[in-house]
């Protein structure tokens, strides 16, 4: 056992110092990626009704876009609370904090659009799944 461990000491190194090299790296991207700043855009009918900084909310609030529809800011996310469409999809869909991530609700002409001044989130083209 001994034999084996001094003839792959080098290896065990390599591949530690990999994974450390990889861990820090994870660290780093993900830290970038949460100082996005994001913005939401919302749309009735084709018209922009209104324009939030989601990173400037500090606590939760319900904002009322029109007399059916209500939607719910906080920190980085928004979401649809209230709305009287038949299928209420876009109350299913929850928070949405990233621009590949609209809500749309097409029964009142609803759509929420997110805009990141993250550089990395514009090269998007398309978004599956």
């Amino acid at each position: 056992m001994k034999t084996y461990l001094k003839t792959h000491l080098l290896d065990f190194i390599i591949i530690g110092s990999l994974l450390f090299l990889a861990l820090i790296s994870l660290i780093i991207i993900e830290s970038v990626a949460n100082t996005k700043s994001v913005k939401a855009e919302i749309y009735l009918k084709g018209e922009l009704v209104l324009t939030i900084d989601l990173d400037k909310e500090t606590t939760e609030k319900e904002i009322a876009i029109s007399d059916n529809i209500k939607v719910m800011v906080k920190k980085g996310a928004i979401k649809v609370v209230e709305n009287n469409c038949p299928s209420g999809f876009c109350m299913a869909q929850g928070y949405s904090s990233s621009p590949a991530k609209p809500i749309i609700c097409a029964y009142h002409g609803l759509y929420i659009k997110l805009i990141s001044n993250n550089s990395s989130d514009s090269d998007i083209d398309v978004v599956a799944g």
